[in-house]
């Protein structure tokens, strides 16, 4: 009888398993909310009258009865909420945290005279010993906590700002294979103990070593910019590494098959779960309001190959050019430039700082890092006084600190209240998204060059219902949709397009330099054909130059972004060049001035000097913020002189390390 028992048990179990499992499925996949309640329900009914065929009920060990019960009253809590959620995108979180508790609470009974009958000690596998299975089980989830909760969110939460969707979007996107983990600690009752004490060594290790990892062998590469780690120049970190991590495996194995030391490991597994949870706590508790949110808001992109009739400020970004493939391309190839023969190509140039965001931040809004030491809001309103149609056709609409300003003053930023609403949040694009990441960062110094180039694609993970419209930046479909025509809203406009241009990863840095060149000079030829050139400002540039270590670019490097500038009715009949020292925080004052919105007196005293003001002969002292693309620490280096005295200072490592980006140009005077 008890051997019949056994195998009916056993079966029921199974189709247990496999009904959790489709039902963790469809609702990790958000089928639609009706058919994930109805498979909800189906499938409980179905595990209560299954199970109520085991007539012998015996409660004997009530901790891994506790953890079943637990857990699964968790992943059903978990799915009914969230199905309920995908009904209204605009319940509020609040509603849908109660929800999931009262949720667990009512099925918590039900589940535990469930779990209570399947682990009647007389029915259970032979050498089934609950000790071993209480510990795998806490190994298993200490492993699901670092993989699906406390990397992803750690992530998102110190990026928030950089991200379309919520913190809730992030969690959801989590839980499928979160579930999937947990529904694992289900079947680890029927292993035996020799089988499930492998699985305590194996996931007590890997848990261990993704810490230490993370934690600590992480920090000598700096942040994850996409580009390849390059073991050759890191051997004897990446060796420590490795040792480190054979360290871990063999404490692993010594204190886990041991009988006497199996508590040491269980105890680190304890504190290294305990940590964990802490620190994720603690990051949602600090995290800003706004990282609860979606970010509601786009720019659109239905203008962005518009131009005013009468006047127009143009501002074009190449990314990552650098002047040192711009001046080799007018040595090999002058005919490049044939279309800008109006333009002043400035050789000796400093971008701040080498990162984009910041350095876009601090040319269109001045902003240093420095408390109130942005010009956003003055900058932009002298130019919506004078009937300017702004258009930003890039992220640096979303400016740090200046929250306030797109919304008043960006004329092609669109809340999303503005469509009708948010048609799709693509889950599964955020969740493979944070997977790349996590699998980056847990992985081994050595292994890291196996990913070859690291990307993480986060873009369009919130659609909405109505036409968000792309922005183009890629340089070939820039270029493919090029066709330029009148604004229809306004005959002035300030435009500020940007393109990928020589950003890493691409092939040939000269070639997608040359590309980028190519690209704006059909722009300019266009804004000729409309009989708008002539009264235009127009700046070709790049946000910085070139970064350190990628390909055939040695490091750490100097980076010189381009700058050329044509002023309204400028005319050349070649390119002319300028050595003055000119510097990215004189690019406010340099628009105003050229494009005739403010007077001098007004720019100098609220936005500095412009580009003409500085001598070429004049020795002027600039800072430059190199952001640990090396893999360091962020390193600035100050230095007085031309191109030639950065490229000393970076060369012969003349810096100092900092842990801010703060900087106060007064300090230069």
């Amino acid at each position: 009888m008890i051997k019949n028992n056994n195998l009916k048990i056993k079966q029921v179990f199974v189709i247990e398993i496999s009904l959790l499992f489709l039902l963790g499925l469809n609702v990790g996949m958000f089928f639609e909310a009706l058919w994930g309640v109805l498979v909800f329900l189906f499938c409980t009914t179905l595990a209560y009258l299954l199970f109520r065929l085991a007539k012998d009920a015996a409660l004997e060990k009530k901790a891994p009865i506790l953890i079943n019960t637990l857990l699964e009253a968790i992943i059903f809590g978990i799915c009914f909420s969230v199905c309920l959620k995908k009904t209204s995108l605009n319940m509020p979180n609040w509603k849908m945290i109660v929800l999931c508790l009262v949720s667990m609470a009512a099925l918590y009974i039900p589940f535990w005279i469930k779990n209570s009958i399947i682990h009647i000690k007389k029915i259970e596998p032979k050498g089934q010993n609950q000790n071993c299975y209480l510990r795998c089980s806490i190994a298993v989830l200490v492993v699901l906590l670092v993989a699906f909760f406390y990397l992803p969110i750690e992530v998102f939460l110190n990026n928030s700002d950089e991200f379309a969707f919520s913190f809730f979007d992030a969690l959801y996107s989590l839980l499928p294979f979160f579930i999937a983990g947990l529904l694992l600690l289900s079947v680890l009752s029927l292993l035996p103990a020799a089988f499930s004490d492998w699985l305590f060594v194996i996931f007590s290790t890997l848990s261990l070593a993704a810490y230490v990892q993370f934690m600590f062998f992480n920090q000598y590469i700096g942040q994850m910019n996409g580009d390849i780690y390059r073991w050759k120049e890191h051997i004897i970190h990446s060796v420590l590494n490795i040792f480190a991590w054979l360290v871990i495996i063999v404490f692993g194995c010594l204190f886990g098959f041991i009988k006497k030391k199996k508590r040491v490991l269980l105890f680190a597994d304890c504190a290294l779960g305990v940590l964990v949870t802490v620190s994720f706590l603690f990051l949602v508790v600090k995290a800003p309001k706004e990282a609860f949110l979606r970010k509601q808001f786009y720019l659109s992109g239905k203008e962005q190959f518009t131009i005013g009739k009468e006047e127009n400020v143009v501002l074009l970004i190449a990314d990552a050019v650098d002047n040192k493939v711009i001046k080799e391309i007018l040595e090999k190839e002058p005919e490049t430039f044939d279309d800008f023969h109006d333009f002043t190509l400035y050789t000796d140039t400093c971008s701040v700082y080498d990162l984009t965001g910041l350095s876009m931040n601090q040319v269109l809004y001045g902003y240093t890092q420095r408390k109130n030491s942005e010009h956003a809001v003055s900058f932009m309103k002298c130019f919506a006084q004078k009937g300017y149609r702004i258009l930003f056709f890039f992220g640096a609409g979303k400016a740090v600190g200046t929250e306030e300003m797109p919304n008043t003053y960006i004329d092609n930023y669109v809340f999303s209240e503005d469509t009708k609403s948010i048609l799709e949040v693509k889950y599964g694009k955020i969740r493979r998204g944070f997977g790349m990441i996590t699998l980056y960062r847990v992985t081994p110094c050595l292994l890291k060059s196996r990913f070859g180039r690291f990307t993480a694609d986060f873009n369009h993970t919130v659609l909405y219902n109505g036409g968000m419209d792309e922005l183009i930046s890629e340089n070939q479909k820039f270029m493919d949709h090029l066709h330029l025509r009148y604004n229809d809203v306004s005959d002035r406009c300030f435009v500020y397009q940007h393109i990928d241009g020589a950003h890493f990863p691409c092939d040939d840095y000269y070639r997608a330099t040359k590309e980028s060149l190519e690209i704006y000079g059909e722009y300019i030829r266009q804004l000729k054909e409309l009989n708008v050139y002539e009264d235009s400002l127009i700046i070709i540039a790049s946000d910085h130059g070139v970064h350190d270590d990628v390909d055939n670019v040695p490091f750490p490097t100097a980076t010189t972004p381009m700058l050329m500038i044509k002023k309204p009715k400028e005319e050349h009949e070649s390119i002319e060049f300028s050595n003055r020292p000119v510097y990215h925080q004189d690019f406010q004052a340099s628009i105003l001035k050229y494009a005739g919105i403010c007077d001098e007196e007004e720019i100098l005293s609220i936005y500095g000097k412009t580009f003409d003001d500085y001598d070429e002969t004049l020795v002027r002292t600039r800072v430059w913020f190199d952001t640990g693309f090396n893999g360091q620490k962020t390193r600035k280096y100050k230095y007085s002189g031309d191109t030639s005295e950065l490229e000393r200072v970076v060369k012969e490592g003349i810096y100092e390390e900092v842990d801010s980006l703060e900087f106060d140009f007064g300090e230069l005077e």
